[in-house]
């Protein structure tokens, strides 16, 4: 930050300038609203109805300052100014939605719910550096998650009370998704987010809320740890592709929606057991991968001009980067999923070494996101692709470079990705397909090392076709398995394509 944008977290508040927030029946009869919630005392005095209150639009959202909160003490005061400058900018990535640094900040200051939301997600960001175990953990009764259970407590309140209020409740379900994939709660995470989704399926259409839900859907689908399908989005509308694009938003939107439909595919695929089903959808799949291709070429044709014009701006550069990533990957799943061994992804090292020739483009240093340093982000940047190519590319140089790179170029945490987790999976991956051990100050010296000689890929029957996690309840309890990784309370199996002895072997 510039010297302008310091703030003085630590210091006692002396209160902001106040303004014309308040419930709908006040602001309609222009009198001073007293801002309780859910109904304010003012409208109950006179024997009024109070119409509860509603999110601002858009062109008021630009002319409000926020209003020191009667119920906040310093404490929730500094964190929801810490939210503003600090957390809010990072959240969405490089992209930077007006989600989180204009909508969610501003009705923090008017919905009890969302300001306990908001204070729980700033609490968490400050407790990254102290350690993820800290903050996974569900017997917490610290700071923040007081604050969360504050949240569900008034979010549950205002819905009784005031169910036509389902935009605060849908933005509202996507600040609980956030807390949970800060603590490591995948499977919490989906299903707010699913429940999101539903009151979006039950209401009009929202085009910005939509687009967060359709990336939280294709993220769910390619993380690949058999979380649970999240509902389709019926009324968000499918986005278009003008050619070109005009904004890099309209191409993130464009590509989550093929990606989406790629990994759904796959998945759908991958539910096909028996030969006599498996050749019955032949014909469908083959359509759809045929229509995917097209769509994808589409893209590319239409994202090229805003690709050239991110040369010269440093700001652009970090997204245009990640939205060819995630293009290169939907392209190399799209076309191999159908195939019935891994080396289906060998014909795709020009893809891969194209994932990796852009992670190693450091950032521009006037860009304003990564000179913030992020720790979390609730988007998927350079982690779900680099861990793509360490898991699906068998050429040893490239998945050495694209292993290194998740040390220096990933946030602690992208969205569902634990940077930290997905390196030692990554690396054992490689030492258990290539009979290899890594030293643990792994660095790019063994990359250049294995250039000189790289070693052929490994055929299917030694490459890793899937994994599961389970969490470690029994010591005893998974001996039958052999030795495994344990990463943060979880003890991770990899499966390989063999009927030799058991279907799990060890990691």
């Amino acid at each position: 930050m510039s010297e302008s944008q310091v703030v003085r977290f630590n210091a006692r508040r002396q209160g902001l300038q106040r303004v014309r927030t308040g419930c709908a029946t006040c602001k309609i009869r222009r009198v001073k609203c007293d801002e309780t919630h859910p109904v304010c005392k003012r409208c109950q005095s006179t024997g009024r109805k109070c119409d509860g209150y509603y999110l601002v639009s858009r062109s008021e959202l630009s002319q409000i300052i926020p209003s020191r909160i009667p119920d906040a003490d310093d404490i929730s005061l500094r964190s929801l100014e810490f939210f503003q400058h600090v957390v809010a900018p990072v959240l969405s990535g490089p992209l930077g939605r007006s989600f989180w640094t204009h909508l969610v900040a501003q009705l923090a200051h008017q919905e009890p719910a969302a300001r306990h939301a908001v204070i729980t997600i700033s609490a968490l960001y400050e407790q990254f550096d102290k350690g993820v175990q800290q903050i996974r953990s569900p017997y917490d009764d610290g700071y923040a998650m007081r604050h969360y259970n504050s949240a569900i407590r008034d979010i549950i309140s205002l819905k009784a009370h005031y169910p036509e209020q389902v935009d605060t409740a849908i933005i509202v379900s996507i600040l609980f998704s956030c807390i949970e994939c800060m603590r490591g709660n995948k499977e919490a995470a989906v299903n707010h987010s699913r429940h999101g989704i539903l009151l979006m399926n039950s209401s009009r259409p929202n085009a910005e809320l939509a687009s967060i839900f359709r990336h939280l859907s294709f993220v769910t689908l390619f993380s690949n740890e058999c979380l649970a399908e999240l509902p389709f989005l019926t009324n968000g509308g499918y986005p278009s592709a003008p050619t070109p694009f005009q904004t890099f938003a309209q191409a993130q939107e464009m590509i989550d929606w093929l990606g989406y439909h790629a990994v759904k595919l796959a998945r759908l695929r991958d539910r096909q057991n028996s030969p006599s089903t498996a050749s019955k959808y032949t014909q469908f799949f083959s359509k759809e991968i045929r229509r995917l291709n097209i769509y994808m070429e589409t893209w590319f044709v239409s994202f090229t001009p805003l690709k050239e014009q991110s040369d010269t701006d440093p700001r652009h550069k970090s997204i245009a980067q990640i939205l060819e990533m995630r293009w290169l990957a939907a392209k190399i799943w799209t076309n191999s999923f159908m195939e019935n061994d891994e080396t289906a992804y060998d014909a795709y090292i020009d893809e891969f070494e194209r994932i990796v020739e852009i992670a190693e483009q450091s950032p521009p240093t006037e860009d304003p996101f990564w000179s913030r340093s992020p720790k979390f982000m609730f988007e998927m940047g350079f982690a779900p692709q680099l861990y793509f190519t360490v898991m699906k590319c068998r050429y040893l140089p490239l998945r050495l470079k694209a292993l290194s790179l998740m040390k220096e170029k990933c946030c602690k945490k992208e969205i569902l990705w634990d940077s930290t987790a997905i390196y030692m999976r990554g690396k054992r991956v490689i030492e258990n397909e290539h009979a290899m051990q890594l030293p643990d100050d792994f660095s790019l010296q063994v990359v250049r090392k294995s250039i000189e000689s790289p070693p052929a890929a490994p055929t299917d029957s030694h490459r890793v076709c899937d994994f599961t996690i389970e969490e470690i309840e029994d010591e005893n309890s998974a001996g039958v398995h052999g030795p495994e990784l344990e990463i943060g309370g979880n003890r991770i199996y990899f499966h390989f394509p063999t009927s030799l002895t058991e279907d799990i072997s060890s990691a």
